[in-house]
């Protein structure tokens, strides 16, 4: 995750929150980037419940890679501006 973090920050992509708790603190999710309700969750993490709870709330649960979250934020950044 410390690699990941690290890669990220070299970019110009907001900085994700470490622990962030979702669903009154029931999951915790390793990397979110919550106004984007994008997610990371480290490999051998998996969670059904949580995945499913994520996918109900319009939660993305990406793997721990920088090139997939970078296109996920370019993607969501895209979507919202064309909201506007």
């Amino acid at each position: 995750m410390r690699h990941l973090v690290i890669e990220l920050a070299d970019d110009t992509v907001p900085l994700p929150e470490a622990g962030h708790e979702i669903d009154d603190g029931e999951y915790v999710l390793d990397l979110a980037w919550s106004e984007q309700r994008l997610a990371v969750v480290l490999d051998g993490d998996e969670d059904d419940g949580r995945d499913a709870w994520l996918a109900a709330h319009g939660w993305t649960v990406l793997p721990p890679d920088a090139l997939a979250v970078r296109a996920a934020l370019t993607t969501t950044e895209l979507a919202t501006a064309g909201e506007a």
